[in-house]
């Protein structure tokens, strides 16, 4: 049989570049160095199974993909007609029910896969500023919220409580009140806990984490 054709390097430059990064830029999102980046894309060094799956999961790929198919096909960075910009989505400092989203404080935009914006075309990003979802995810890392997904008891959701800005918690729907969780190694976070008919907004449920390491809910 033949061997399997691989083109690990190729979809990395290719897919690298749709996302308007460069490559120190990536190394960042998966916790790795430039010079390793581009020893990946020339072909001049393996790529280790635990960063394989930190870049497939960046991309929204499967490893096989990333490794068998060919997902540079017609890619050339001075012809493309794909603009890097394309591939974002905003970073808020902070939503509030009090103030309709399209008016909340644009921070940045940031990159985001094609295949993810497919999947959560209206998602958005907050930054998380403490520790008190460190399990799941780093201070400083960036909690991408799709408004339309279901919320269920026990997911990651950014939620504010009347008119104060969302927090990232995980949600849970009693029949007399509603918690709000940490999901903490640290214990001095605790549960946040009202009356079920207190004034809240769901704005939606955390689907991905992006840098400085991108993480599995």
């Amino acid at each position: 049989m033949p061997e399997e054709q691989v083109y690990t390097s190729e979809n990395i430059r290719a897919l690298r570049w749709r996302l308007g990064l460069n490559q120190a830029q990536l190394a960042d999102r998966i916790d790795t160095t430039s010079r390793t980046v581009s020893s990946w894309e020339t072909g001049e060094r393996g790529i280790r199974l635990g960063h394989m799956r930190a870049l497939a999961d960046f991309f929204g790929v499967s490893i096989s993909d990333l490794r068998h198919r060919d997902l540079s096909a017609g890619f050339d960075s001075r012809k493309d007609g794909v603009s890097p910009a394309a591939y974002t989505a905003p970073l808020y400092a902070e939503i509030s029910a009090a103030v309709p989203m399209e008016e909340a404080m644009l921070e940045d935009r940031i990159p985001v896969p094609g295949g993810v914006l497919d999947d959560h075309p209206r998602g958005f990003f907050l930054r998380i500023s403490d520790a008190s979802m460190s399990r799941v995810m780093a201070a400083g890392s960036y909690a991408f919220v799709d408004p339309d997904a279901d919320v269920r008891n026990g997911d990651v959701a950014a939620v504010a409580i009347g008119d104060d800005a969302a927090i990232i918690r995980r949600y849970h729907r009693l029949s007399d009140r509603v918690v709000l969780r940490p999901d903490s190694t640290d214990r001095v976070f605790e549960d946040v806990a009202y009356p079920v008919d207190t004034p809240h907004t769901v704005f939606g449920r955390v689907v991905r984490v992006d840098s400085p390491l991108v993480d599995r809910l």
